[in-house]
């Protein structure tokens, strides 16, 4: 990737122009990589792995909180008598989760400016605090209004995210980056198999272990035990990182001069204030970034949300039938793939390829991890005989999650979706890269993370509401939303061409 300035002015980092990178340095032909591939250093800088594992540890109980409501969102939905109607749920379980990611799209970018203001830290701790008091909140839901309201105050807290991708922005230079965001970016993968894990194991735990939780709390908030476990992992991790976590700021930091080993690069503080978002989005790389982290997002989101629903729905409507606890089994199965694939993958596929090249390759996994659904399906309706009773066509119909052949095809589309999710760490490669200034890194990761999560914002209720219709409608055997979000893989894949050069 060339990132060398085409004005006269190239010791100005704090100058905002279409191509100023964010670190400056001489050209030479020495320094050009060949096409496609990445550069590489002769002296890499020592990673900080203390630093960086204490903001993982923090980092990772988003996710838990996030993910640990999936596996019995619709059965509690269910419970609480939304709607009869079993084909209605997953536009149910879409707006809660809609709701979580628009309070995120509004929250980000102000999140992201006051940490360029007051800091990294104080921003990130804040915002997980209010996490783990939003997932008590969810804990004690006994109505719809009040799991929406809930889910939106935790997205509100959520949004500190772009602050968390700088803080590991200013921990690293361009000679250890490639090594450190994908052991970051096992955080995400980690804490959503760790939450999948807790919401699957414990959503019954009332009825799976009476002599432990018992008592009438338990019997008026059944779904209680994996929100009290997510919130105390994240008070827990809050003290951690208020304990061992530093600034990295480099207004806020005592060091305002550093210098990397691998070669004359300098950066120096800014006295400028952070260019403003129109100024950001006038850069072609931030607004080719942009544009590709929303279909990134839609796409990954979309695949979250969809994937429960498609496993709980039953087979007759274009699902599987699975149960809550094989659901999570299945969540954590895809998080261990994607943990797998950060720590032994990543690293070695960004020292042969260029992070845009991999950008693009990633994002075409897309559409194969959403066509495999419809062929899950087709699996499941020749291998199982169905007997519906005419009154009632889903409460005798059998479940898939015993077939050797449907468990195949899951870890084909899991792992499809994993290789997809690779393009989020190459997304902060590229964002880290292409921000004009030191000191405007929190506000360019603030603009690209508003389009990601504004994606994030609007594929829940799109992507549940559009599943529903085609199982409501039984199209294509219930499998229309699967080849739409086909299409929409290939046209997220095509906005990445620009990054490949």
């Amino acid at each position: 990737m060339n990132t060398e300035p085409e004005g006269n002015d190239r010791n100005n980092i704090s100058g905002v122009t279409e191509s100023t990178p964010l670190l400056q340095h001489d050209a030479s032909p020495e320094n050009d990589a060949e096409q496609g591939r990445k550069t590489t250093t002769t002296v890499q800088t020592p990673v900080p792995w203390r630093q960086i594992l204490t903001l993982c540890a923090v980092r990772i109980v988003d996710p838990i909180a996030f993910s640990q409501i999936l596996p019995y969102i619709n059965d509690m939905l269910r419970d609480m008598h939304v709607t009869d109607d079993p084909a209605r749920i997953g536009f149910y379980s879409g707006l809660t989760e809609s709701a979580f990611s628009l309070a995120v799209m509004l929250a980000i970018y102000p999140w992201a400016r006051v940490s360029d203001h007051v800091g990294r830290k104080p921003v990130l701790l804040s915002g997980t605090i209010g996490v783990a008091l939003a997932t008590l909140s969810f804990m004690l839901a006994l109505n719809f209004p009040w799991i929406v309201v809930s889910r939106f105050v935790a997205g509100l807290c959520s949004g500190n995210s772009a602050a968390v991708h700088s803080i590991v922005g200013e921990m690293v230079d361009d000679s250890n980056a490639a090594q450190v965001y994908p052991i970051y970016g096992l955080s995400f993968p980690l804490g959503t198999t760790v939450g999948a894990f807790i919401g699957g194991t414990f959503a019954y735990a009332p009825l799976k272990w009476p002599f432990i939780f018992r008592g009438s709390f338990f019997e008026i908030y059944p779904y209680a035990v994996p929100s009290l476990i997510s919130a105390c992992f994240t008070f827990t991790s809050v003290i951690f990182g208020a304990i061992y976590l530093e600034e990295t700021h480099p207004d806020k930091t005592k060091a305002n001069l550093r210098k990397t080993a691998s070669s004359d690069i300098t950066i120096v503080r800014s006295l400028e204030p952070p260019p403003s978002a129109l100024t950001l989005i006038r850069i072609p790389r931030i607004r080719s970034l942009t544009i590709s982290g929303f279909f990134l997002c839609f796409l990954s989101s979309s695949f979250d949300i969809v994937f429960t629903l498609f496993a709980f729905t039953p087979i007759p409507l274009g699902g599987l039938g699975f149960r809550p606890f094989r659901i999570g089994l299945a969540i954590s199965i895809s998080g261990i793939m994607g943990g797998l694939l950060s720590v032994l993958g990543m690293p070695r596929i960004l020292r042969r390829w260029s992070p845009g090249v991999v950008y693009w390759f990633a994002m075409g996994f897309w559409p194969l991890a959403f066509a495999m659904m419809p062929v899950l399906n087709t699996i499941s309706r020749w291998k199982l005989e169905l007997t519906m009773m005419p009154e009632d066509p889903v409460i005798s119909v059998p479940s898939a999650e015993s077939d050797p052949a449907v468990w195949i095809g899951i870890v084909i589309a899991l792992a499809a979706s994993k290789i997809g999710c690779m393009a989020y760490g190459c997304n902060m490669l590229l964002v880290r890269a292409s921000a004009p200034a030191p000191n405007a890194l929190g506000s360019t990761n603030g603009v690209v993370h508003l389009s990601i999560n504004f994606a994030r914002a609007i594929s829940p209720a799109l992507t549940s509401s559009l599943f529903a219709f085609s199982t409501q409608h039984n199209i294509l055997q219930g499998s229309l939303w699967a080849w739409v979000m086909v299409i929409i893989g290939f046209i997220g894949q095509y906005t990445t061409r620009v990054l490949r050069m």
